[in-house]
């Protein structure tokens, strides 16, 4: 398992014990820079079956002024992977983003939608799905949105942070974007369920049908009433402006429309994600515990 100390990373360490029938290695950009093709040279040293790549750059303004190191983690790093696991018959799972579709606004996205992404995290994103459907046997790419965990800095934690310098008397005032729509995905479910899956397939790998997947928890919200949500199950005293995007300018630009459609999903993969509102009150509690 590749990217190993990112918020996903940290959701499979969290879920190994759950599966002891499988022989996890993570590995963090220390140990393998996948970036490097040497480095990924050296996975043969763990006869792996499958590779997980958690490995992203995620900082989605600051690739606007970064493209070359964007473009080598989100595009050429996956492309020494697909490579890899073509030559050592191995499965190569991969987490993608919604921002690669920017395209439809009128109903869920669709795997087969066109790709029009705006701004250079985008593209590099999308140039690593097409490298590894360009390289891979055996893949699998999941395109996700809106990722929060208990672990590592994210939307849930920040609300939690600005939240707790409100009080009844003085309650803590916020502007947040509520035309942005999709659906906040918690980082253990994608884990939880990627680990489903090659459970349910682990006596024939093979016979995984290679593809993209929109994965994503279930329901549709916007930023300020993901904020709200957060904010009504801690029981934190938070006044929230709704505002536009072009309220509040980014290097990068959003996608207006996240909602994605899971049916390929659930009928090829027989994988059916949580509300993420239930996600959501899991989440908050491992952050209390």
């Amino acid at each position: 398992m590749l990217g190993a100390n990112g918020q996903l990373g940290r959701e499979f360490h969290f879920l190994e014990k759950n599966f002891s029938n499988f022989k996890f290695t993570f590995l963090d950009r220390i140990a393998c820079d996948i970036t490097v093709s040497e480095n990924i040279d050296d996975l043969k040293n763990f006869e792996p079956n499958i590779i997980i790549n958690c490995a992203a750059y995620t900082a989605v303004d600051q690739a606007e002024d970064d493209e070359k190191n964007s473009f080598l983690i989100n595009a050429v790093g996956p492309r020494h992977l697909a490579q890899f696991c073509a030559a050592n018959k191995c499965l190569l799972v991969h987490y993608s983003s919604d921002y690669v579709y920017d395209s439809i606004t009128d109903r869920p996205l669709k795997e087969t939608d066109d790709t029009t992404p705006n701004g250079l995290y985008a593209k590099t994103k999308l140039q690593g799905d097409l490298f590894i459907a360009e390289y891979a046997d055996q893949y699998l790419i999941f395109r996700t949105s809106w990722v929060y965990s208990s672990f590592g800095n994210n939307f849930v934690k920040t609300m939690l942070k600005l939240g707790k310098e409100g009080t009844v008397e003085n309650p803590k005032k916020l502007n947040i974007v509520s035309d942005q729509i999709g659906a906040p995905s918690y980082a253990r479910d994608l884990a939880f369920q990627t680990l489903k899956i090659i459970q349910n397939n682990c006596h024939d790998l093979n016979a995984i049908p290679s593809g993209i997947y929109n994965m994503c928890n279930r329901g549709q919200t916007n930023w300020a009433d993901f904020a709200k949500k957060i904010f009504s199950l801690k029981n934190m005293e938070v006044e929230i402006k709704a505002i536009p995007s072009e309220e509040y300018p980014t290097p990068a630009k959003r996608p207006l429309w996240s909602m994605m459609n899971m049916n390929k999903l659930e009928t090829q993969l027989s994988i059916k994600m949580p509300h993420w509102e239930e996600s959501l009150e899991k989440c908050l509690q491992e952050i209390v515990d």
